[in-house]
């Protein structure tokens, strides 16, 4: 929305100074066209130009490029294609070995082969908790015994250095 500041001084001449109010505002509207026409026709008659800007670093023969692309194109291709014969070879040969195994161990490496394919491993099956506290105890026992025969074998002076080197 457009606001106009118009004092009667610049809208009318000394000599056309209307009497009624209304004619005032008849004069003062006209007065608003005329001057929002000829800026309308001093819009058309500017030319205007478009510049763009191109940074020389930036800027390449068409034609060098094209073939640049095209060469890349075709060394990509022939790269992935050689990695994915690797692939499927790989593939024949793991599944050709499976066929040596027989029941778990089968089923163990065709799993395997699934998973190294995108397949989501199995679930760890279903043990129930007073078993595995059993399983976990035996474990500490175990680890807590080959601790005191490493600590039988190793001299005093090797402990000696072990605890030296622990505290640093």
């Amino acid at each position: 929305m457009a606001v106009w500041n118009v004092s009667l001084e610049n809208v009318f001449d000394s000599n056309q100074m209307p009497s009624n109010t209304s004619q005032l505002v008849k004069m003062a509207l006209t007065q608003k066209t005329e001057k929002s026409t000829a800026v309308k026709s001093l819009n058309s008659t500017v030319e205007q130009t478009v510049v763009k800007f191109e940074e020389p670093s930036t800027s390449r023969p068409v034609a060098h490029s094209q073939e640049h692309r095209a060469s890349n194109r075709k060394r990509t291709l022939s790269q992935k294609s050689d990695v994915i014969s690797l692939k499927k070879a790989l593939l024949e040969v793991r599944k050709f070995s499976v066929r040596g195994f027989q029941g778990e161990e089968c089923r163990q490496q065709k799993e395997q082969i699934a998973i190294t394919l995108g397949a989501k491993p199995s679930k760890r099956p279903y043990v129930n908790y007073k078993e595995l506290k059993v399983v976990r105890q035996l474990e500490k026992a175990k680890e807590r015994e080959r601790k005191t025969i490493q600590r039988m074998l190793t001299s005093k002076k090797r402990r000696k250095i072990l605890k030296r080197r622990r505290r640093l």
